[in-house]
């Protein structure tokens, strides 16, 4: 089971209008209920994400099976990477990519450009 329900993500997506780019968009949800950690990253705030010390050492999310994660388990970090390529690779079937939102950088978005 994927991430995403494609066949009413894509008719969605088709049913949205363009904006002024070219850019047809549709709310996901706020990272916060999406992510597994449900955490936002920031710049300035690395200490809210829980990330193992083969993560931080590699600096390489998410691990892999030459660098795993040290606890035996992924830590926040990685389950966070895991989704969004997971999410990426989900949208691509359908010709679209995840987006930030504009206003409110918590927000994502399945976009589309025409």
């Amino acid at each position: 089971m994927g991430i995403f329900d494609l066949k009413v993500l894509n008719e969605e997506l088709d049913a949205a209008e363009l904006d002024e780019d070219g850019v047809k968009w549709v709310y996901l949800g706020s990272v916060m209920n999406l992510y597994p950690s449900g955490k936002f990253y920031t710049p300035w705030a690395c200490g809210n994400v829980q990330i193992c010390k083969a993560c931080a050492e590699a600096g390489l999310l998410p691990c892999d099976d030459d660098t795993p994660c040290t606890d035996g388990e992924h830590c926040e970090a990685c389950q966070d990477a895991q989704w969004v390529e997971a999410a990426e690779a989900e949208l691509e079937t359908i010709n679209a990519c995840l987006a930030s939102g504009e206003g409110d950088p918590t927000d994502l978005f399945a976009t589309r450009s025409i």
